[in-house]
């Protein structure tokens, strides 16, 4: 009898051991887990983060490039606009010169109207016998004067 109260008491025991070694290797495990679960969400959080810098980066670069063309277009527009002085300011001359063409020909032509008449005058009635019109050997002479020696 003393054998099997021993057996039986030796195999309690060797089943407590195993049993209390399962609760510490157990205890062991979960602290692991724990540990793992820890690394693993400070991982997702630094990858987060990552992510985050990396999304922030390429707006940046949008953002950079749209910088980049709103500086071509404002140079493009101050080119414009000084082409835009050099025509008016050429507009305003071919204006001007062309005010000063009408204005010298305008008095040029109000000088002959006034020699015309103030010569018409006497000839008016030789012109109206079959003559020669009004100011013809004027314009003949005019006509020499202006033409170039050869």
């Amino acid at each position: 009898m003393n054998s099997p109260k021993r057996l039986a008491a030796a195999i309690l025991f060797a089943v407590a051991g195993t049993a209390q070694a399962g609760l510490f290797d157990d205890d062991e495990a979960r602290k692991r887990i724990e540990e793992i679960r820890s690394e693993q969400a400070k991982s997702a959080r630094e990858s987060a983060e990552r992510i985050g810098r990396l999304e922030e980066s390429v707006r940046n670069l949008g953002v950079v490039d749209l910088l980049r063309q709103i500086e071509q277009l404002n140079a493009e527009m101050a080119r414009i606009r000084g082409q835009l002085e050099v025509l008016a300011n050429q507009n305003e001359q071919i204006q001007k010169r062309q005010r000063d063409f009408y204005l010298d020909i305008d008095s040029r032509l109000k000088r002959l109207e006034g020699r015309r008449r103030v010569r018409g005058s006497g000839r008016g009635a030789r012109a109206g016998r079959g003559g020669a019109p009004v100011g013809t050997p004027r314009r003949s002479r005019l006509r020499a004067k202006t033409r170039p020696a050869r």
